[in-house]
């Protein structure tokens, strides 16, 4: 049978008339398709609890490093007592600048080494703990320090006493 382009014209050829009426309904969107929740929810519970866990154990305490790092101690007021030839008594009070905006406890655990010009000079134990927070804070400390180079020791404090600014 040969194509006859008088079928195209023919009104009474209706043969497939009525499905071209009908309209298809919508096909839903993927949003609200159950299937797109249930691989969601998990998958979105799953990336909020690794981001909550990185930026608490990773990205904070780099941050808050960072901000220790700019810090500085200004001390103003260093009073010394009970002074023998391998020990003294020490109290030290001064600044605490450019913590950061977190509240920090300042404590010196074990021992700290006291040097001068990369010589030691003593050692001490500091107790207790310092605060600071909101960009500053204030050191009030009291200690023991035990000379272990008297050489050394009678060198600095010479230079310390006999120099214009220290």
């Amino acid at each position: 049978m040969a194509f006859d382009i008088r079928d195209e014209d023919d009104p009474h050829n209706e043969e497939f008339a009525e499905y071209e009426d009908v309209k298809q309904p919508a096909p839903t969107k993927f949003y609200r398709r159950r299937r797109f929740w249930m691989f969601c929810i998990p998958n979105l519970i799953i990336a909020l609890i690794v981001a909550v866990v990185l930026a608490l154990y990773v990205i904070m305490p780099k941050i808050a490093q960072h901000l220790m790092n700019n810090a500085s101690i200004n001390f103003s007021q260093i009073d010394i007592a009970n002074v023998t030839a391998t020990s003294m008594d020490v109290v030290i009070r001064g600044d605490l600048q450019n913590t950061g905006p977190f509240h920090a406890d300042i404590s010196f655990p074990g021992t700290v080494v006291i040097s001068w010009n990369g010589i030691e000079l003593g050692t001490t134990e500091i107790p207790g703990k310092s605060t600071a927070s909101g960009g500053h804070g204030t050191l009030d400390l009291q200690s023991s320090v035990t000379i272990s180079n008297s050489t050394a020791f009678t060198e600095f404090s010479s230079y310390m006493l006999n120099a214009d600014s220290f």
